[in-house]
């Protein structure tokens, strides 16, 4: 059995200042001190230590040790702290010191003293799509100038929207934000009739019904309402994505269900 398990082990272990576990709390919490005749009464701490050097050479000698390996630990961090510190200022000096040589220049040529620092560009969505190439360089090309682009958009069933608008950003995922939005919409055959009711729908999603000619994408005829609306601002999930192309190209068929 291991005697650090046991619990007269465990009372050795936490009430010996040497071990490893000592556990000052318990010990005081434990440790039943009678008095003795023999008892000193020292009236100082640095008596109680001339004592001991006196009487427990050994012990003296142990305690003097990890002493010294607490010190020298300490006196080392501190040094590197004051070396890294040193290295700070120096670098700190380097660069007023350049600063000011730049300054003196900048008068000898007439120019202004001023230091004009370069300001850091703060990257967003579009600006990290610019190194972008393929069918996201024209997606960019579309958003720099600013012209209309054809949409079209898909759902479970197959596609179901398609909208003319210009793009204000986009990022690889496909995910648009468009503006001047005109959108065409082929609803399911039992949403189609509620969602062109104006008391029927919130009007951010509220369409009206297309006057005239069925859904000019599909190759069979359709009997369903097909709606349309106006959008100032319009963000389009990437995952319904399916084309983003000039509107003047020829129209296509798709067909749906």
């Amino acid at each position: 059995m291991d005697p650090s398990t046991s619990r007269a082990g465990r009372y050795v272990q936490q009430t010996d200042p040497f071990s490893e576990n000592f556990d000052a709390e318990y010990a005081l919490e434990n440790i039943e001190i009678s008095p003795r005749s023999d008892d000193l009464d020292f009236t100082s701490v640095e008596l109680y230590e001339q004592f001991l050097m006196e009487q427990e050479p050994d012990t003296t000698q142990g305690i003097l040790e990890l002493d010294k390996e607490e010190a020298e630990r300490i006196f080392d961090k501190e040094r590197r702290v004051k070396g890294r510190k040193r290295r700070e200022q120096a670098l700190a000096e380097v660069v007023r010191k350049g600063n000011e040589l730049k300054k003196a220049e900048a008068i000898a040529k007439g120019e202004s003293a001023e230091i004009k620092r370069e300001k850091k560009k703060n990257k967003d969505v579009n600006t990290k799509m610019e190194a972008m190439e393929g069918p996201l360089a024209r997606l960019r090309e579309y958003r720099n100038r600013q012209r209309k682009v054809m949409v079209v958009l898909r759902s479970d069933s197959g596609v179901n929207r398609v909208m003319t608008a210009q793009i204000l950003a986009f990022d690889k995922h496909w995910n648009l934000v468009l503006r001047n939005v005109h959108e065409t919409y082929l609803p399911a055959k039992r949403l189609g009739k509620v969602q062109s009711l104006r008391g029927q729908m919130p009007c951010a999603v509220r369409y009206d019904q297309v006057s005239g000619g069925g859904w000019r994408y599909a190759v069979e005829e359709s009997k369903r309402h097909v709606l349309e609306r106006r959008q100032n601002l319009l963000f389009v999930m990437g995952d319904s994505v399916v084309l983003v192309s000039n509107p003047n190209c020829p129209t296509m068929k798709v067909a749906g269900k």
